[in-house]
């Protein structure tokens, strides 16, 4: 695992639709398919982290996979639902497990090396935790500025600024739209349709429920529904 990392952040390798296979890489160690609900899974899958760091003491990979992991765990306490559906409990122990999570990954931006994913897990901390829109501001731009393909950012800012957690009604589809000149000018309009096609799952059928414009994105209803 630590050479194949390694090899992925090296080469930059890619699949063939243009993502980073890094964040694939880390999706395989994503024990919450696994573990679910039951919290003795959830329990000896981070103490294989523990015999990882054990192992491979100054790995900049197993901190970023076990935070990744800690989300994971905060989540499924915290449950999917709405705020107010969440118990006391359930918040309690979000906010720990993502507290671990964030002190995991800070304890790892002090290693000498740094995973472009560590900033897509951050992403995910700072989305739980509610941060100030400053601050998510700028560790997105941190995170662009190191790697502008790494479509995963956008992904993710797009998710923050959608109407649900952080954002407007429009925003993210404006965000989407100005990205490509702003960030990777090389990707022209293709990081748009990227970003667009990543919030597909929030809607029955994209281009019609939301600001998305078609002829940008050169999709139609058909290429992009949950129907």
């Amino acid at each position: 695992l630590e050479k194949q990392a390694d090899q992925l952040r090296r080469e930059k390798t890619r699949l063939p639709e243009g993502r980073w296979e890094l964040p694939v890489f880390y999706d395989g160690l994503n024990g919450r398919p696994f573990a679910q609900s039951d919290d003795s899974k959830w329990k000896e899958l981070l103490a294989t982290f523990d015999a990882w760091h054990s192992a491979f003491p100054n790995s900049v990979t197993e901190p970023v996979a076990r935070a990744n992991n800690l989300v994971g765990y905060a989540w499924q306490a915290r449950g999917g639902g709405w705020a107010g559906e969440v118990t006391d409990q359930g918040w309690k122990l979000f906010r720990e497990r993502l507290t671990l999570a964030r002190e995991c990954l800070e304890t790892a931006a002090k290693l000498p090396s740094r995973c472009p994913q560590w900033y897509t897990v951050m992403q995910s901390v700072a989305l739980g935790q509610d941060w100030h829109r400053a601050d998510y501001d700028k560790l997105f731009e941190e995170a662009v500025a190191r790697e502008p393909t790494y479509y995963d950012y956008y992904f993710d800012k797009a998710y923050y600024l959608t109407p649900r957690w952080n954002g407007r009604n429009g925003e993210w589809e404006h965000f989407a739209a100005e990205a490509p000149a702003r960030y990777d000018r090389a990707e022209e309009r293709a990081l748009y349709t990227r970003i667009a096609w990543s919030k597909d799952f929030l809607f029955g059928n994209l281009l019609r429920e939301s600001a998305i414009d078609r002829k940008s994105t050169r999709l139609n209803s058909s290429h992009i529904t949950n129907s």
